[in-house]
């Protein structure tokens, strides 16, 4: 199994701080429950924005639209009712430490809300004078108090800083070497510094890291810390990050370029990487939790069922308590007097048919109590032996009521699924028909008539390519060339999107001609004496003709920040991004029953990924071209 990386590191969060000044100055709209977290809410002019707070994974920007959440618990209520409306100030970081420090002013009064995901992590809430107003969790430690009305004290810094390491530190290291730690936990208990960081360095000066701790010397030690400090410099200014991905699967986000684990490296914008994985992350521990809830459950009540047994087999024995002193006695003699074993087990056997096995040697015997197996004691009274049994049952129901407990911490159950919606500023053609070519040119397409007259009249320039099929009634497609050469690609994927969406879908046809000409080949100017209906256009010059395109629509499902994202068009372009796939063709199907199975599809595809999220059956409905449908196959790579 995959090690997927859990948490974010102090560096991961140093290295992300910068991108978190773009959402200072912003109104904290509103404060949701997540599983094991907790999301923000964020508004400056014109744009809604998010972060994101897991409990044990850390403080990232939401770059998704939609997300998640849970019903609200006490706590949520009462942050709510302490910051809603206050305005962020700014975001730091405490002492190169896993928490960050949250500034908020709110009529007129001066708030800090302390993040931190150390141990099971926490949420505090402090007023100007630093006393705490709230807290998540209230703990005592044996350095320090987390309780409402006293000073927020923040954890003791453990370990040697790395801004503070020199060669000479080597000494008062080494004699501190513990030879059952592998050498990178060994010196992750001496360093302030991330496992991973530490990991690396070692790794880059020719270290293994899961060697034992005495493999230092002072020469390996000097050269590890100075590679130390510049995989630490490489970190805190890392622009792009990288994907670490084994198997087709992200197992982990850094801001540098990681060496000592397996895997293929991806380089990408860091916190977009961050935010995309540890959402998906969240949502991922959120479900195994449930699993884990599920199998606690199940031994509760495994445990339950063991304990009535055992009172019933208790309260059976108590009944016959005189025959089985008689038993108990009955085997002291018998061994006492030296009798065959044998002739022991026999004898005793006669005098109760519930007797199953005798031990003389370990003075046990076994009872089928109501077809349920029971050993007593012969060294104790028949007392002895069924206040035990009492007692084992009362046990067992006491770990039953523990684990339904450990069961409810382990999972915050959901009563109602809701989702938050980030409003953003939408693209121009998001209500269009559209993709992005194989070879990145947008290619978009009208939905009616009227979208057909405003893709011509308002967006269509003279160097875009117009195409539409041979048939009447049909999207106007228009290739954005952005002044580029268009390849033939590109065209005849955009001369697939006329077709499928044309009257040939609706017809049962399986192709279709579909022509395009250059944009200033199309007017709007009817010839003299003549008129133009709404969405007819004139086409002056020679046509362009792709005879025969085959009549195909994908739809893809694309997972990113936690969230679906569906896109649609020819396959060749959908494939290129998505990797869960369905590919229709002109059918007997309807679109109500097409639209259930790729839906099923999708939920299938993505709970295989550890993923569970809620697909609107009406997004899909949308895409699809009027008429019946075939699935003709489906991918998922």
């Amino acid at each position: 199994m995959h090690q997927f990386k859990k948490s974010m590191t102090a560096l991961d969060f140093a290295a992300l701080l910068p991108n978190l000044s773009n959402i200072t100055n912003s109104e904290l709209r509103n404060i949701y429950r997540i599983p094991n977290g907790i999301f923000f809410k964020l508004k400056k002019p014109g744009v809604e924005q998010g972060l994101v707070f897991g409990f044990r994974i850390g403080l990232f920007l939401f770059t998704g639209s939609k997300l998640n959440i849970l019903e609200d618990d006490q706590f949520t209520r009462n942050l709510r009712s302490f910051i809603k409306g206050a305005k962020l100030i700014r975001i730091v970081q405490h002492d190169f430490d896993r928490i960050a420090i949250l500034f908020l002013r709110k009529e007129g009064k001066e708030l800090k809300l302390y993040l931190e995901w150390i141990r099971e992590g926490n949420i505090i809430l402090v007023d100007e004078e630093e006393t705490i107003e709230l807290a998540y969790r209230e703990r005592e430690f044996k350095d320090r108090k987390i309780v409402k009305g006293i000073k927020y004290l923040p954890p003791p810094k453990i370990g040697i800083d790395i801004l503070e390491l020199r060669p000479e530190d080597y000494d008062k290291i080494i004699s501190r070497v513990n030879q059952r730690l592998k050498c990178a936990a060994f010196l992750s208990k001496i360093i302030n510094a991330p496992g991973e960081v530490i990991a690396e360095a070692l790794f880059r000066s020719g270290i293994d890291p899961n060697s034992p701790s005495t493999v230092l010397n002072r020469e390996s030690f000097e050269k590890f810390l100075g590679t130390l400090k510049e995989v630490y410099e490489e970190g805190r200014n890392p622009g792009n990050g990288y994907e670490l991905i084994l198997n087709d699967r992200v197992i982990g986000v850094y801001p540098f370029k990681i060496t000592h684990r397996k895997g293929e490296l991806k380089k990408e914008k860091f916190a977009d990487a961050l935010s995309n994985y540890f959402t998906t992350l969240i949502y991922m521990e959120s479900y195994r939790e449930k699993d884990i809830k599920s199998k606690i459950l199940e031994k509760a009540e495994e445990f339950k069922e063991r304990a009535r047994k055992l009172r019933k087999i208790a309260e059976n024995l108590s009944m016959n308590k005189q025959v089985i002193d008689k038993i108990i006695d009955e085997l002291r003699k018998l061994k006492a007097s030296g009798s065959e074993w044998s002739e022991i087990r026999e004898r005793i056997a006669k005098l109760d048919p519930r007797v199953i096995d005798v031990d003389p040697l370990k003075m046990k015997i076994s009872l089928n109590i109501d077809g349920e197996k029971i050993e007593l004691n012969a060294k104790e009274t028949a007392f002895s032996n069924i206040s035990r049994i009492f007692s084992l049952a009362k046990e067992l129901e006491k770990k039953a009521e523990r684990a339904v407990k450990l069961a409810e911490e382990k999972e915050e159950i959901e009563k109602e699924e809701k989702t938050v919606v980030l409003k953003e500023r939408k693209v121009w053609y998001e209500n269009f028909h559209h993709f992005v070519s194989s070879e990145g040119f947008l290619v978009i397409g009208g939905k009616d008539v009227s979208q057909n007259e405003t893709l011509v009249k308002k967006y269509m320039e003279p160097n875009d390519i117009f195409l539409h099929a041979d048939i009447h009634g049909g999207p106007v497609v228009i290739i954005k060339t952005g002044n580029r050469n268009v390849g033939e690609t590109t065209i005849m994927e955009a001369a697939q999107l006329a077709a499928a969406y044309s009257k040939a879908w609706e017809l049962g046809l399986s192709s279709v001609n579909v022509y395009w000409v250059m944009a200033t080949q199309v007017s709007k100017k009817p010839p003299s004496g003549e008129y133009l209906p709404k969405g007819a256009f004139m086409i002056y010059g020679k046509r362009n003709y792709l005879k025969n395109v085959p009549l195909e629509l994908s739809i893809g499902l694309v997972l990113e920040n936690g969230e679906v994202r569906i896109i649609s068009g020819p396959t060749s372009a959908i494939t290129n991004e998505a990797k869960i796939v369905v590919i229709l063709r002109p059918g007997r199907l309807s679109k109500n029953l097409t639209v259930k199975k790729i839906v099923s599809f999708f939920r299938k595809a993505l709970k295989d990924r550890g993923v569970r999220l809620k697909i609107e059956e009406t997004i899909i409905a949308n895409m699809l071209p009027k008429g019946g449908f075939y699935v003709f196959r489906t991918i998922t790579v």
